[in-house]
């Protein structure tokens, strides 16, 4: 393992001999003799280690060290001092130091702890890498997004992450519910096991069995009991079992805690899921009443792709990119008239499906940089009614003033039905103000709401 150490020592002859010996293993050396010159050092350059002198004439180690931790915490620190100081080196580990050294130092003990510092910088710089991997990935597919309605699910995630209450999660499939389950619990209980139970796949006993676990915990544990002080999250809330149900709310309502939980006792979190309207179930007896409304407590909703169109540019980049990743190739881009018919489509499988055809598009485009019509999905590419093959069908007979009136009042057209004709919408699609919206609709003639112009009766 090499890697750059600096040397900070006001003593010229220990910095050349440490030196020389890094140097032999490979290292590259930095060196400095006061505490401004190896602040000065860390900020201008990247070292990897840093052997630190407890005794400098311009600053006390353990203070320097203070000030390198604050600027880089996981940077490891060898203090060096002399047995009459050892006791302030232990003192200097606990406040964050990696280890110390006696003087008079051996080259073969600075070798070895040198080593060991610097495998501990990679393996931080690798766990720091791989949590901001698994951060970013959670947010790209769940929470980001500019529309008004991600927005929302955003601060309901926030604002529930620290609470204990149960959440109860809506929307269609391939919305991202499991995703903004896993981002509730990375907020409040990140420490903590995640456990998914899946409600459509097991009968009753089995189901019953996953939940809370065999009456012989030797036998099965649940998932409650897994969990310990995390999340227990449950797909598809509707499709338990009526029994199983009865003694879920009883669990939620602390008088059924089984199996190792003990009585009165809801250590984990409960999270679940719904595609179809809690309060319809509710209303058609395929949810209880009692546990309709212990779930009830906190309620998100996540509305589909097709109501929410601005979003999937986001999408498009992230699973881009997350593709080029996984494969270990050059990003590609999507032409415009990819772009336009992926915008058009509506989704039906949400970003599950939007994911997938990303994968399928970016394969196919082996060995190009662009992604073309081609490469999308026979469906997507079917039910396409961009405005390109409409265009061409305009563009014969006609002047260019004449075609472009027809081109601007198509394209506001289509931007207004994806949005419901909710004009925000429309306009974030077009990527134009809401106001330069209005005035282009009452240039064009198009009916600002239900066909009526203000005013009318």
């Amino acid at each position: 393992m090499r890697g750059t150490v600096l040397i900070v020592d006001d003593e010229t002859g220990i910095r050349q001999v440490l030196r020389a010996g890094l140097e032999a293993e490979g290292h590259a050396v930095l060196e400095a003799g006061l505490a401004q010159e190896g602040e000065e050092q860390i900020r201008s350059g990247s070292p990897d280690c840093i052997l630190l002198d407890l005794v400098l004439p311009d600053r006390t180690g353990t203070d320097l060290l203070e000030s390198i931790l604050t600027l880089d915490p996981d940077l490891p620190v060898v203090m060096m001092t002399g047995h009459a100081t050892v006791e302030t080196a232990v003192q200097a580990m606990r406040q964050g130091a990696f280890d110390y050294l006696v003087k008079p130092l051996r080259l073969e003990a600075v070798g070895v702890v040198v080593t060991k510092a610097l495998e501990s910088r990679r393996l931080r710089q690798e766990c720091l890498r791989l949590r901001r991997q698994i951060e970013e990935r959670f947010s790209a597919r769940t929470l980001v997004g500019t529309s008004e309605a991600m927005r929302r699910v955003l601060q309901l995630v926030q604002r529930s992450a620290a609470s204990p209450s149960p959440v109860l999660i809506c929307g269609e499939a391939g919305v991202g519910k499991a995703r903004v389950a896993r981002a509730i619990h990375e907020a409040g209980r990140s420490g903590s096991p995640f456990v998914t139970v899946d409600c459509t796949t097991l009968e009753a006993d089995p189901l019953e069995r996953a939940v809370f676990g065999d009456p012989d915990p030797a036998l099965e544990r649940g998932a409650i009991h897994r969990a310990g002080s995390g999340t227990v999250f449950l797909r598809e809330v509707g499709s338990i079992p009526a029994a199983v149900q009865a003694r879920l709310a009883e669990y939620l309502d602390g008088r059924n805690a089984r199996n190792g939980n003990g009585p009165g006792r809801r250590p984990c979190r409960l999270l679940a899921s719904s595609r179809t309207d809690p309060g319809l179930l509710r209303r058609e007896g395929r949810l209880r009443e009692d546990l309709f409304y212990r779930l009830h407590v906190v309620r998100i909703d996540i509305p589909p792709l097709r109501e929410r169109r601005e979003d999937i540019p986001v999408y498009l980049s992230h699973f881009l990119r997350q593709s080029a990743e996984s494969l270990g190739t050059a990003p590609k881009t999507m032409s415009a008239e990819t772009r336009i018919q992926v915008m058009d489509y509506p989704w039906p499988g949400n970003l599950r499906q939007l994911e997938n055809a990303v994968e399928r598009a970016f394969a196919l485009a082996y060995g190009r940089d662009l992604i073309l019509p081609d490469d999308l999905p026979a469906e997507v590419r079917a039910s396409s009614s961009s405005l390109i093959p409409w265009l061409a069908g305009k563009t014969h007979g006609d002047s260019l003033p004449e075609i472009l009136t027809a081109f601007e009042h198509q394209m506001l057209m289509q931007a207004l039905e994806r949005s419901n004709w909710v004009k925000t919408r429309a306009a974030a699609l077009l990527k134009i103000k809401r106001t330069t919206l209005i005035e282009k609709m009452k240039r064009l003639g198009i009916p600002l709401k239900d066909g009526r112009w203000p005013g009318w009766a």
